[in-house]
């Protein structure tokens, strides 16, 4: 966990950093996700209950699974969301979804 934890800090931080073109997709696929600089703090969010709401969300409006929620983690950058279902781990395909605090979804992207 420590190692995907690590990999994904920075990959959010290098996505939402980019300011070229490639950038401004990356953030549109997130559903407006903020552009942020080194001084922005990017960090997993550990409020169960905010984690469990958002699983919930996921679970009914994207997956549309009448059993769970899956397991999430979830990371705040400033105002946004960013949530990674539990079997979406380092080097496996999987998904991440963009959500502001309300715990819209804005966005899915999948790798």
């Amino acid at each position: 966990m420590r190692e995907w934890s690590g990999v994904t800090l920075a990959g959010i931080q290098q996505f939402l950093g980019d300011s070229s073109n490639e950038g401004i997709v990356l953030r549109k696929v997130f559903g407006g996700a903020p552009l942020i600089t080194k001084a922005d703090k990017v960090d997993f969010v550990t409020d169960e209950r905010l984690c469990h709401a958002a699983a919930e969300v996921i679970n009914r409006d994207l997956l549309g699974w009448k059993v769970g929620p899956p397991p999430i983690a979830l990371v705040r950058v400033r105002h946004f969301l960013l949530a990674y279902p539990s079997n979406a781990l380092l080097g496996e395909w999987g998904y991440a979804i963009g959500m502001n605090e309300q715990l819209n979804i804005r966005g899915v992207g999948t790798w």
